[in-house]
């Protein structure tokens, strides 16, 4: 686990304050067998916890529930709990994730269009309801939107 310097300045890129999220240290960064599956994106693997996926989304709820090749099931090869996705960035999936743990939306780069496209998508794919409204929101507010 990483020294608590570290921790600090990890939350501070989040823009999250390490006092009120204390648990995202360790739903982010612990060791590998802490988590119970392991997602592939591009090459890149992102670890994660099964059951709070499955709290937040009935897309995750049958992924996991042996129905899908994707949650390892003992129909299908895939016993070491790695769940490959397709189009998508680690980052936006990362996003994802971030505000499954903590319902907070916080995007690398809150400007990228294409960054927030591919957050909107996955809210969509997973049916995250508060994701895609927060997307929505933040939307909104970079369009300097005003009501007359």
């Amino acid at each position: 686990m990483a020294d608590q310097s570290s921790v600090n300045n990890k939350m501070a890129n989040l823009n999250l304050d390490p006092d009120l999220y204390p648990e995202l240290d360790y739903l982010m960064n612990a060791a590998d067998d802490d988590f119970d599956v392991q997602f592939v994106i591009d090459g890149q693997s992102v670890p994660a916890h099964i059951s709070f996926m499955k709290a937040k989304s009935e897309v995750f709820r049958s992924m996991f529930s042996g129905q899908w090749p994707e949650s390892g099931g003992e129909n299908n090869n895939n016993s070491n709990n790695k769940v490959v996705i397709n189009d998508t960035t680690p980052e936006a999936f990362k996003v994802m994730l971030i505000f499954i743990y903590t319902e907070r939306l916080v995007l690398s780069d809150g400007k990228d269009l294409n960054h927030i496209r591919d957050v909107l998508k996955l809210a969509d794919r997973y049916q995250l309801k508060r994701l895609a409204a927060n997307v929505g929101q933040h939307l909104k507010s970079m369009s300097n939107y005003r009501q007359h």
